[in-house]
This record gives structure tokens, sequence and C-alpha cells, in this order.
């Protein structure tokens, strides 16, 4: 940590910045600031990634310290150094993940993107168990193209969703079990196209004229194929050629 601080000052650049801490000070930021039970975490990033797979993943890292732990008043009384060592062993593999996505976006939004994973929200946590949540995201290059407005490239994504409750016993017979929160995500090989324009008034007219058009053709078939039943029905003398003239003699006197 000292290195890397020295190395700083010496290329004039500030070696305690507030917005990140440097890996090699984070012992260091953990005796200064140690964790507290029950607390959590706000995690806000925006990452230039390569349309490769990849995944992100938030849990806890193998090569932790538990030293470096707070754990509750109540669980370090009257312990000696190895009891309290297996008590922070324990804690941490009966964290709880639960958590809730906010925002999740690949590239610039556009009018009908749908972004699935907003507001998502697990909360499974049960006593000596820790969770592993998956999430498989399928990204899917999109062009989005409007008359008049300047084409937006983005992607919009489906997701696939697994959770895996990880017991204690577990966790203690596997310690390479996994815990915590993995986001995965792969490119599609093809590109979504999406466009949106308004028609003229002409097309519309002209729509409007076609439409007129086929219920007229559609009621002169009718008609003619009235015309031929009747003419059919005739000749076979199901239907007489004056019982229309009949009916309405029949109506009229009455």
């Amino acid at each position: 940590c000292d290195d890397v601080r020295r190395e700083f000052r010496t290329r004039g650049w500030n070696d305690r910045p507030k917005d990140y801490i440097f890996a090699q000070c984070a012992e260091e930021a953990y005796t200064q600031d140690p964790p507290q039970s029950d607390e959590g975490c706000k995690i806000e990033a925006m990452l230039h990634v390569r349309k490769v797979p990849a995944s992100l993943r938030f849990g806890i890292d193998r090569h932790v310290k538990p030293s470096l732990l707070k754990l509750p008043q109540e669980s370090q009384k009257d312990l000696g150094d190895e009891a309290r060592a297996e008590v922070r062993a324990e804690y941490l593999q009966t964290l709880d993940f639960s958590h809730q996505i906010q925002l999740l976006s690949f590239g610039p939004d556009f009018p009908g993107l749908v972004h699935v994973l907003d507001g998502r929200e697990k909360a499974n946590h049960t006593p000596r168990s820790s969770e592993y949540h998956l999430y498989d995201v399928h990204v899917i290059p999109t062009r989005f193209e409007e008359d008049g407005s300047i084409p937006i490239s983005s992607h919009q994504y489906s997701v696939t969703e697994a959770l895996r409750v990880v017991d204690l016993a577990l966790a203690q017979r596997d310690e390479s079990s996994l815990v915590g929160l993995t986001l995965q995500y792969d490119f599609t090989p093809f590109e979504v196209r999406v466009t949106r324009g308004r028609k003229s008034l002409w097309h519309f007219v002209t729509e409007c004229c076609a439409i007129l058009g086929g219920i007229f053709a559609f009621t002169g078939m009718l008609d003619n194929f009235a015309h031929q039943m009747s003419k059919s029905m005739a000749a076979s003398g199901v239907w007489p050629d004056n019982a229309l003239t009949q009916l309405a003699e029949v109506d009229r006197q009455k």
C-alpha cells in the first residue's frame, strides 16, 4: 500500500482518492472502517465491455481474511481465538444476499425499450444458510430508427433466473460452493432493427379508397351469388319464378 501511494506521489497524482480504494490498501480500509452487522452496500458502475461472453460476480472472495470482519458483540463474548475464528467462518458462510436491481441496461434508451430486470427484488434468505443467485442474460443488439431522427444503436436483453440455497452443512463440506450473485451475459449474433415512421395523408386516403373498393366488391359478389342461387332454384322448380311477385302482392293486400 505504501509503495503504491509513494508511486502516485512521485507522478504528482492524488495518493488518497475519495472515489475508490487501492486494492493494496484494502486491509487498511477495513481496519479503519470495519464491516458492521446487517449492513448492505449499493453498487453503481458504468463499464465498457467487449461483445464476448462474460460474467459479473458479487460475493465473498475466497481469499478474504476473516480477521477483518467485525462480528456482533454478543458473538465474541468469552471466546478464544480458535472459537472466534470458527464463528467468523460460519458468519461468512451464512451471509444474506438479498438484493434489489434498480437499473441494468446495455446502451442508451430508445422509445419502447423495456429493461427486464429493473426493480427486481429478491429476499429469500433463511437462517443458517446462504444463497446463490444466477442471472443468465442474452443481449440482443438493436438499432432504432425514426423519421427525422438520428438512429440509436443500443441493446435489448432477455434473462433466465435461478436460485440455489446453500445451507451451512454444504458450505462447510464443500468450500468451493458458490454463494452470492452472478450475472453472466452473452451477445446474440444477429441485430434487431426497429423502424418507426408516420404515413402521409395521401397514403391514408389511398388505404381508405382501397377499403371502400373492397367493400363494394364483396357486396357485389354477394349480390351475384344470391341472384345465381335464385335462378338455379327457379329452374329446378323449388322456387317459382313469380314467387317474389306473389309475396309482394300479398304484402300489398294486407
